[in-house]
């Protein structure tokens, strides 16, 4: 096909070398005006690749930019999951084992449930903050990749305004019971918040396997 085309280009410049004629004069201007259409098509050609590879560029540049953008989203939503996860009280049950006497256990019971109610009320901000910042992962990456994330997000600060519900009742009865010099009678609410806290370790996994599978 390479021959093909080179005796093409020769037959059409002998065509028109003959139809300019055999004079000098002729085939020095058919030269010259041979080699300037190719000079600017060539020009035109190379101002084309570069334009080509200069869009390319910005394109390239845009898109790692968006990756980046969209990873550094999701770090934060599993960083924030597992921030609520610290906050699960196992330390209760281990300092509750060894101990016998049941006003000491509910001082130490009431103690926990105030570490841990506040720290995850102080959360309620950044539980806002990183809901945004989930729907802007949304907004990058559309609605159909992304509705388990929110989802997930949506369920995991539900269940810790539940878990703090719990706590808010717990520790009323017994505030009010060491009020009285009395033991309250809280096994109810003690099962429930080992069940929310159950939930929430459920649903800190998903919002972090979610992020981590968006990756």
């Amino acid at each position: 096909m390479t021959y093909a085309l080179i005796i093409s280009v020769a037959l059409a410049v002998l065509g028109q070398a003959n139809r300019l004629g055999s004079s000098p004069n002729y085939i020095a201007k058919f030269v010259y005006e041979l080699f300037r259409d190719w000079a600017g098509a060539i020009g035109a050609l190379l101002t084309l690749m570069i334009v080509t590879v200069a869009f390319l560029a910005i394109m390239d540049n845009r898109y790692a930019r968006q990756v980046d953008r969209k990873e550094r989203l999701l770090k934060e939503i599993i960083e924030w999951a597992i921030d609520i996860s610290r906050w699960r009280p196992k330390e209760i049950h281990r300092d509750l084992a060894g101990i016998r006497d049941k006003v000491k256990r509910q001082e130490l019971i009431d103690a926990h449930i105030a570490t841990i109610m506040d720290s995850l009320i102080e959360m309620r901000g950044r539980n806002q903050y990183t809901l945004r910042i989930a729907l802007k992962v949304v907004e990058q990456m559309g609605k159909a990749a992304t509705h388990s994330l929110i989802k997930d997000v949506h369920g995991l600060i539900g269940e810790a305004e539940q878990y703090i519900d719990i706590l808010v009742e717990w520790k009323a009865i017994i505030t009010d019971a060491m009020a009285k010099d009395t033991v309250a009678d809280d096994g109810e609410y003690f099962e429930k918040a080992e069940h929310s806290e159950y939930e929430l370790e459920k649903r800190v996994k998903k919002v972090i396997d979610e992020a981590t599978n968006l990756y």
